[in-house]
Parts: structure tokens; sequence; C-alpha cells
């Protein structure tokens, strides 16, 4: 999936070059695309191949370092949603998105 990154970025060609004018970029498959994230987090076996590394401190680090970035990103695409200049605000914005940054931080433990 392309990622919008504002004005100064290259934009689809369709339509009126809004991110939310890109048929791959529709808001109804950006709110599934977080809804299957979300799905994914929640399992207890999302990340299981941090469970190979044998140090506690090194696997604790990994997974938070992992956690972060995965918080980070969906924030970032949340708050791209809500971005006036992206064009999602007359389709919903972020309300088409069932969780919301604050509950990925939760489910990764991220404070």
């Amino acid at each position: 999936m392309k990622l919008y990154r504002g004005p100064s970025a290259a934009r689809p060609a369709e339509g009126s070059g809004l991110p939310s004018s890109d048929p791959e970029l529709s808001l109804a498959r950006i709110s599934e695309a977080m809804r299957g994230f979300f799905i994914m987090i929640s399992s207890p076996d999302a990340l299981p191949e941090f469970r190979k590394i044998q140090a506690p401190r090194m696997r604790a680090d990994a997974v938070s370092r992992a956690a972060r970035t995965l918080v980070d990103a969906y924030d970032a695409l949340y708050q791209a949603v809500d971005d006036p200049t992206s064009g999602y605000l007359e389709q919903g914005g972020s309300s088409a998105i069932k969780h919301d940054p604050v509950q990925v931080r939760t489910i990764l433990g991220v404070l």
C-alpha cells in the first residue's frame, strides 16, 4: 500500500490528486487494513519470532522497538486520514477506523 506523505509528496494521478481519490487508498480499504492489523496484534503470538531470542534484555528491547515502530506507523496513518489535505475528512476521516492509536498503544504495551 502506498503511503501519502503530505502536500510535498508525489500524489496519485487520478481525480483530484488527493490520496482519497486513489481507489487503492480508499478510506474503506484503509479502514479494513487497519482493522486487520489490530486483529493481528491482538493475538498472543503476534511476534512469535522474538521468543527465539535467548537473552531476556535483548528480547525485551527487540519487542519494545518493534512495538514502538508499529505504533508510530499506525499513528501516522491515522493522522493522515484526518489531515485536511488528504481528502478523507469529507468521507468521515478517522471515524471510519474502529481502533484509535491509544488502543494500539495499549495492546502493544507502548505507553
